[in-house]
């Protein structure tokens, strides 16, 4: 569904919302931490080109894994002196952190992997190659049936 705004490069919350497929919560969480300024009209809130602008980096830079905190440093690079150039290199910079991040935590994964199995692997080997011994409360249980099966049963008298 395509959303019209109410006036040339002014959208309401729930216009905003719709064309980047997110929540209007999440566009009042934005606000919250400062990433967004929509301006206000009584209870409303309008937002402007900036503020479009500047959700588009935010929708972006989530998709890639960046965190709130991050994403506000990029918005404060933006100058428009450089036309944006500043913004992309701290982006960068982030991208690739977060890149080095979750390189590190895959290598740790694939040790954690590589430590279980071989842990399983002496597990299966160190257990005896017979039936597990019953826990107490079963071979409570067998007892009691094999003293009930010898137990004489009663026997009506003609």
């Amino acid at each position: 569904m395509q959303v019209q705004p109410s006036a040339p490069g002014v959208y309401s919350i729930g216009q905003l919302s719709q064309l980047f497929n997110t929540t209007r919560r999440a566009l009042r969480h934005y606000e919250s931490k400062g990433l967004l300024k929509p301006t206000r009209d009584g209870p409303y809130r309008l937002y402007g080109q900036r503020e479009f602008q500047r959700l588009t980096v935010i929708v972006e830079a989530r998709q890639v894994g960046l965190g709130l905190d991050q994403i506000q440093k990029v918005l404060d690079a933006y100058d428009p002196e450089d036309r944006g150039e500043a913004q992309i290199i701290k982006a960068l910079q982030l991208v690739r952190r977060c890149l080095a991040e979750l390189d590190q935590k895959r290598d740790l994964a694939a040790r954690s992997v590589v430590e279980l199995e071989a842990r399983l692997e002496r597990a299966r080997k160190s257990s005896p190659r017979r039936r597990p011994r019953a826990p107490a409360c079963v071979e409570a249980v067998s007892e009691s049936t094999e003293t009930y099966k010898r137990t004489p049963r009663y026997e009506a008298t003609p």
